[in-house]
């Protein structure tokens, strides 16, 4: 072999060398990840991906254009999961199918690991002491809409009343006594209008709620979209401030807390938070059963948790056992005296001090509630005034619709097995706002979840692991102290309110001392209809809205229109649109992720409220 010859065979002998010294190195990156994180949305994902780095492989349950509370498992999903060495997932019911996916799976379903957490001393925010506090604030400041009552139930609709941010002043209708004869003459048909009207129960009821003026009563109606009569009965006050408020909630489905059923004081009558009838009766309460037909009075055996056949209270109690009044009956009772004292109201005519008393026992006023969005309103009356809300035709009292609901859902159930799917229940409920990770310091708690979780299911990471989460964590620690800048203590924004698409930001708002306030009729992931955009454009025009922000996935044909419906005068290029981030979804753009994203909402809430 001549010497070229052997040059070039050493050339080839070393090229060759190094191309497989890059495959073996190839091969060795492959096998440096240490296993496989499934996910169950993007903001827990970027979590896992910053403190895993290259040592774990991400994979996420949903596609990335299928919202989270919307998403149902398929068989290929629930295969994926399986063959994962650990799940990460918020909770707080965020993801409502997580719990059917896992017990899908038995003894082969992955260490799985909630990621939601908050600081010390801190709590996640529910949705119901959320709307007692901003009713409880607005009772005391205002602002302030007086209206007067009508005395007839037939000229409710003369007075028509919002479930919003005011607080409505109410005048109960001046008394005719001239007219009391055919007032009684009218009796009889009123009663028999009322009684085609159900009354709407409350779901729960808070007497004396703290931070409220003192003797307030707040009760919590489970409401569909409609027309109500609101009644008002009082022998003292004849003016009053009454407010309605919509408890936020997100995307779920509403469930009533019938379904399951509910835990019931009897020494205070009113519901317990406890939610398993094991944990119920261990407190000495009484657990009733959902749709549990309740009508009438009844004696209760708190023991055996069974009706008995006492048919009075003296003779219940005397049992040893617990009278249970219905309101339903009680109302009924005293129309039925209403009816009689309107008889002797006509026998004692001539005693007109009598007549008068008679007559003010049951000053009633009635106005009409328009309820533009299904779900939860808190209703806060003095004490010394009687409500019911009336539902007609129009609106819905009771739950059948929603047994009808129950029913249909199992049927879906049923078809969706047949299909290898896991289904979540559509009547899912969250009871708090999920959406801790927007405020970041509540995220750094999170980070430490997963920290612990990653040390735990792959060892061997555990320096890599530590090292990434603490550079992480000083990242959100910036970001922190950038928000608590750009909003400071009584900074004075042009504007005070954020006007808000989605009920997403309660925990961005308490951090930061910021108000959201929430539109209806913008789907932030869905095509609003002609209807749905024309209600948030009369919501504009009425508020005075000049800037409304919306998440980044919100239709930008709705966007548009609603731009283009609200030009005016005082507005010649319409209301202003800021752009707000959830991390629900994954960014339009690649090269965003939560840190990006979350100075993009700061720099969009700083212009659209003037800081």
């Amino acid at each position: 072999m001549n010497t070229r010859h052997t040059v070039i065979l050493a050339a080839l002998m070393m090229l060759f060398s190094s191309m497989a010294g890059c495959l073996d190195r190839s091969d060795d990156d492959e096998t440096e990840a240490l296993g496989k994180a499934m996910v169950s949305t993007y903001h827990v994902g970027q979590l896992v991906s910053a403190i895993g780095g290259d040592s774990v492989t991400v994979e996420y349950m949903a596609p990335s254009n299928v919202p989270v509370h919307d998403y149902e498992p398929s068989a290929a999903d629930i295969v994926r999961l399986q063959e994962s060495d650990i799940f990460l997932y918020h909770g707080l019911n965020l993801e409502p199918w997580v719990e059917t996916a896992l017990s899908s799976l038995g003894d082969n379903a992955p260490t799985s690991v909630q990621t939601h957490a908050m600081p010390a001393g801190q709590s996640a925010l529910d949705y119901e002491t959320m709307l007692i506090e901003e009713i409880c604030e607005h009772l005391g400041e205002g602002p302030y809409e007086a209206s007067t009552l009508t005395e007839n139930e037939s000229e409710a609709s003369s007075v028509e009343l919002h479930a919003e941010h005011v607080v409505h002043r109410l005048t109960m209708p001046a008394e005719d006594h001239e007219e009391d004869e055919e007032d009684d003459d009218h009796t009889a048909e009123e009663a028999d209008a009322h009684e085609d009207h159900g009354h709407v129960e409350p779901e729960e009821t808070i007497q004396d709620p703290a931070g409220c003026p003192s003797g307030t009563t707040i009760s919590i109606f489970h409401l569909e979209d409609g027309e109500y009569v609101l009644e008002f009965e009082s022998e003292d006050l004849d003016q009053f401030d009454m407010m309605a408020l919509k408890m936020g909630g997100g995307h779920a489905h509403h469930g009533h807390g019938h379904d399951e059923g509910v835990c019931h004081d009897t020494t205070t009558h009113s519901d317990t938070e406890h939610d398993s009838e094991s944990e119920c009766e261990a407190a000495g309460h009484m657990w009733k059963d959902g749709h549990e037909e309740t009508h009438g009075d009844v004696c209760h055996d708190t023991t055996t948790h069974n009706n008995t056949e006492h048919d009075n209270e003296a003779d219940c109690e005397a049992a040893g056992h617990t009278w249970m009044e219905d309101d339903d009956d009680d109302h009924d009772e005293e129309g039925d005296d209403h009816d009689e004292e309107g008889d002797d109201h006509n026998e004692t005519v001539d005693d007109g001090n009598e007549t008068h008393e008679e007559h003010e026992e049951h000053h009633a006023g009635f106005a009409q509630i328009h309820v533009e969005e299904e779900g939860e309103y808190g209703f806060a009356i003095p004490s010394g005034v009687g409500f019911n809300i009336l539902a007609g035709e129009e609106g819905h009292d009771d739950h059948g619709d929603h047994e009808e609901d129950d029913d249909h859902s199992d049927e879906e159930d049923d078809d969706h097995s047949d299909e290898g799917e896991i289904e979540a229940h559509d009547d899912e409920e969250f009871n708090y706002d999920p959406h801790s990770w927007l405020d970041p310091l509540a995220f750094k708690e999170q980070a430490k979840v997963v920290l612990e979780a990653l040390k735990t299911a792959f060892p061997s990471g555990e320096s890599d692991f530590t090292a990434n989460a603490e550079s992480y964590m000083s990242e959100l620690d910036s970001l922190h102290a950038d928000f608590e800048s750009a909003f400071p203590s009584g900074s004075a924004c042009t504007e005070t309110k954020v006007v808000a698409n989605h009920n997403a930001y309660s925990y961005l708002a308490k951090r930061y001392d910021l108000e959201f306030i929430s539109v209806h009729g913008i789907d932030p992931e869905g095509e609003p209809s002609a209807a749905d955009i024309a209600e948030v454009v009369e919501e504009i025009n009425e508020e005075g809205i000049t800037v409304l922000f919306i998440e980044e996935y919100t239709s930008a044909s709705a966007v548009d229109s609603i731009v283009q419906q609200t030009t005016s005068d005082t507005m010649p290029n319409g209301v202003g649109v800021e752009y707000l981030y959830t991390m629900e979804l994954e960014p339009k753009d690649p090269a965003d992720d939560y840190i990006s994203l979350m100075r993009k909402s700061m720099e969009s809430l700083k212009d659209g409220l003037g800081c």
